[in-house]
């Protein structure tokens, strides 16, 4: 049949509260376990774990955020949010790459002309278009830019290393007899 649609939250789904509540907390206690296994590992705390203490669990982490007088943590570290043709990002957070933007294209595009195709399937249908865009089309999608500070930055790093031939002395010459 028809696949089910996923429902829309306009606000954070408890889960998402739940895995910000933890993930801090985690990796405080483990700093060097990768982010992957930091969310198996909240995955299986959310399943194990009563609902009624993972109610306990959100509604301490939003009285916190209520007493800081800050809605979201990343709000602090990385500004706010900023929405971009329609994908989000704090502003401190990096940019959003233009292959980004064309996946979210594309597999609208690839939804409506193939809606029973599996998820891997599409995904992979779109990478392989990306694959044939050349450098120029790839640079049509960049919708996020750097900001001025990391450009003049980018220039300056691009400036040091390339030296202009002029300036180089040229290389020694053995001359034989």
């Amino acid at each position: 049949g028809k696949p089910k649609k996923k429902p829309v939250f306009k606000d954070e789904s408890r889960y998402d509260l739940f895995v910000k509540a933890i993930s801090t907390n985690l990796q405080k206690a483990e700093p060097l376990l990768p982010q992957t296994q930091r969310m198996q590992r909240i995955g299986l705390l959310w399943k194990e774990m009563p609902v009624q203490e993972r109610l306990k669990v959100i509604l301490d982490y939003k009285a916190v955020m209520k007493e800081t007088g800050v809605a979201d943590r990343a709000l602090i570290d990385n500004g706010p949010m900023i929405e971009v043709r329609g994908l989000k990002r704090r502003q401190g957070e990096r940019r959003i790459s233009a292959f980004n933007f064309f996946v979210k294209e594309m597999v609208a595009q690839v939804r409506l002309d193939s809606p029973d195709l599996e998820h891997q399937e599409c995904m992979k249908r779109v990478g392989e278009q990306w694959k044939l865009l050349s450098k120029e089309q790839r640079a049509g999608w960049c919708f996020d830019p750097p900001d001025k500070k990391d450009h003049k930055k980018a220039k300056k790093q691009k400036m040091a290393s390339n030296v202009n031939e002029e300036d180089r002395s040229p290389p020694p010459h053995s001359l034989s007899p």
